[in-house]
């Protein structure tokens, strides 16, 4: 028989994502720590912008635009991302902030491609 609670822990954890390089498929020395999707945090934050795009449907009777989905899309993604590690520009280590995760997963899609698939 297998015990379903032993596995608990583990889907409320978080996970580590080593980056490939978008070329030549090579680990890179970047890591990304990121929320599982099965934690209450991360159902938080989708549950949130899930019913924000009802509620703008509801009152201004409009259909939620792709655009919008996307950068819904891309906000999960930065407010599912805990930390990350050997992320420089120009020589300069990156600090991990809701601020240069969008910009990063935006400017370096790859990156955002690999956090996505991850998650999922």
């Amino acid at each position: 028989m297998f015990d379903l609670s032993e596995l608990k822990n583990d889907m409320l954890s978080t996970g580590e994502l080593v980056i490939l390089h978008p070329e030549s498929g090579v680990e890179t020395n970047i890591k990304i720590t990121l929320m599982s999707p099965d934690s209450a945090s991360y159902r938080k934050i989708t549950m949130a912008l899930k019913n924000k795009n009802l509620q703008l449907a509801m009152k201004n009777r409009a259909v939620v635009s792709a655009d919008r989905l996307d950068k819904d899309a891309l906000d999960v993604l930065v407010a599912a991302t805990v930390s990350w590690d050997g992320i420089a520009e120009n020589g300069v280590p990156l600090e991990c902030t809701a601020e240069s995760v969008g910009r990063v997963y935006e400017e370096y899609p790859f990156i955002r491609e690999q956090v996505d698939s991850f998650l999922g």
